[in-house]
């Protein structure tokens, strides 16, 4: 190790020996405290192996030729392989997922225990085969968080047969977003047209509104009395709101203030921007937000688009109830859900959910998901692009694992 930022070296005198029996191989005395086989020290080894483990290769050797412990990015790259895996307690939760080698042509698979928050392994490819293995080799596993893939499910199924699966709740939800937005792909008219009278200025002739907002129509004008005295804090209106007897919440009462701030500070003669066709992505995402948040012109396409075309607005509330279903925001059962959604359109995607509804069930009841999963992915993605792609999967294995 450096002193000072000055190489160090350590001159050691040691014996030989010679072979009895042969005479011609000669033996030296072993210093295991010092070094093993190679001319560096352990700690100089583990210092070396640990700044590359975070930089990588040649930007490893970069760095440590300023620390004054030059040595190449080769022998850094071999000092990681080096590395023993790191010590991992039984699994009992874990989740896996896939990440991308080359995106629409090669992936792996990663499994992270939940309750550490950490990888635990890394696996070749996505298919059913190597995650069997693995699970067979753990058979300390009892619940497994994973997405939708039919590969997945099968492994877990053979691998762990007595495992609990649960699907994962955003991947559900980015489902159920592809299936409206599949929809909307073959209602682009309806679409064109709600666009057409936003432009035009033509109001709709029903709106849409929060189901909560219906809960403080007894109390409006009392709400609007105190907004007009000046009254602008929101605890301040929920409180005086609830000694007249008002049982909703407070988020009910933020949302029309917000609304009421929001009026306010628009003209309502003022003129809507001018509309281009949103894409169904772009629709998808109006349906499915939060009408609160969006601005006057979304507001008005939203409530356009839901008065004209009673298609949309049936699908786009059965997504909207799934995804307060998956948030536990809804006492509506999965049954019935699928049962209303197999009256419409969305009956394919009902139909691959009832064929998953065990995993479905427990993603309803369990507080696991794989959150914590796919920001061990975006890490993955960071190292494999500090090494522009190009790592051999034992390297990348043993960087994700040894940082993990």
């Amino acid at each position: 190790m450096p002193w000072q930022g000055r190489q160090i070296v350590l001159r050691v005198q040691v014996r030989r020996f010679r072979c009895r029996h042969c005479g011609s191989h000669i033996f030296a005395e072993r210093q295991p405290e010092i070094a093993r086989k190679e001319r560096r020290t352990g700690r100089l080894a583990l210092a070396q192996a640990q700044i590359g483990l975070v930089l990588g290769g040649e930007p490893g050797a970069r760095l440590v030729s300023k620390l004054a412990m030059p040595v190449s990015g080769d022998t850094i790259l071999r000092l990681i392989r080096k590395l023993p895996p790191p010590p991992c307690p039984p699994p009992r939760v874990i989740g896996v997922d896939d990440w991308a080698w080359r995106r629409s042509r090669r992936y792996g698979t990663i499994v992270c225990d939940l309750e550490r928050g950490r990888v635990i392994d890394l696996l070749p490819d996505r298919s059913a085969a190597p995650l069997r293995a693995w699970l067979k080799r753990h058979p300390t596993v009892a619940l497994v968080s994973r997405d939708r893939s039919g590969p997945y499910a099968e492994a877990i199924r053979t691998g762990a047969p007595g495992a609990v699966q649960v699907a994962d709740r955003w991947h559900l939800l980015v489902n159920a977003s592809d299936a409206l937005r599949s929809f909307l792909d073959r209602h682009h008219a309806e679409l064109r047209e709600a666009a057409r009278l936003c432009g035009s200025g033509v109001r709709p002739s029903a709106c849409a509104f929060p189901p909560d907002a219906m809960k403080l129509d007894r109390y409006t004008s009392f709400a609007e009395a105190a907004w007009r005295s000046g009254r602008r804090n929101v605890a301040a209106i929920w409180r005086a709101l609830v000694e007249q007897g008002f049982e909703g919440g407070y988020d009910i009462v933020r949302r029309w203030v917000k609304r009421r701030r929001m009026a306010e500070s628009e003209r309502p003669d003022a003129p809507l921007p001018s509309w281009r066709v949103p894409s169904s992505r772009r629709a998808a995402r109006l349906l499915t937000s939060d009408p609160t948040t969006l601005s006057r012109a979304d507001r008005r396409f939203v409530d356009t688009v839901r008065a004209i075309a009673p298609s949309i607005r049936e699908v786009a509330d059965l997504i909207n109830d799934l995804g307060k279903l998956l948030r536990r925001q809804s006492a509506r059962s999965l049954a019935a859900w699928l049962e209303a959604a197999s009256a419409t359109a969305l009956r394919n995607f009902a139909q691959g959910l009832a064929a998953d509804l065990d995993a479905l069930q427990a993603a309803l009841q369990e507080p696991w998901n794989n959150s914590p999963v796919e920001g061990q992915i975006n890490r993955l993605k960071l190292i494999k692009r500090q090494m522009f792609g190009r790592a051999k999967f034992d390297l990348l294995r043993q960087r994700v694992l040894c940082t993990a």
